[in-house]
């Protein structure tokens, strides 16, 4: 699927999920309204839009499932609930992460005497599917 490759620019400044995204939320999220209708889930042919707009705000914060759950009013285990319920969405969500993961150690930036390879081990862990 396409939805699961592309990825489009969020600006993190401005957010507001899109509807395709909302509805396939859990209704404990703190942003989806009442007036989103009932969850989708994975079996909806509907449920893809909303794949590809997780996913570009997984992208968007390079990967860390902590951000993305707190935008979107969830806990972490929640948000990690809703991607391991789709086989697809997981893989596509663990090679995002791990795609970021790779970019920022290339950097080799060092802070407080580490080298940012050891940062990306130490704080890349934090939220792991």
């Amino acid at each position: 699927l396409i939805a699961l490759k592309v990825r489009r620019p969020i600006n993190l400044e401005d957010y507001t999920p899109p509807v395709e995204l909302l509805q396939i939320l859990p209704l404990k999220s703190s942003v989806r309204g009442k007036d989103v209708g009932p969850q989708i889930g994975p079996n909806n042919s509907k449920f893809s839009t909303g794949m590809q707009a997780l996913l570009d705000l997984l992208f968007a914060v390079e990967g860390s499932v902590l951000d993305a759950a707190k935008i979107l009013g969830l806990s972490t285990g929640a948000l990690s609930r809703l991607i391991l319920s789709d086989d697809s969405l997981r893989t596509a969500a663990n090679e995002l992460r791990a795609s970021k993961v790779a970019a920022i150690a290339v950097g080799g930036v060092a802070v407080d005497g580490q080298s940012s390879t050891e940062l990306i081990l130490i704080t890349g862990f934090r939220d792991i599917l």
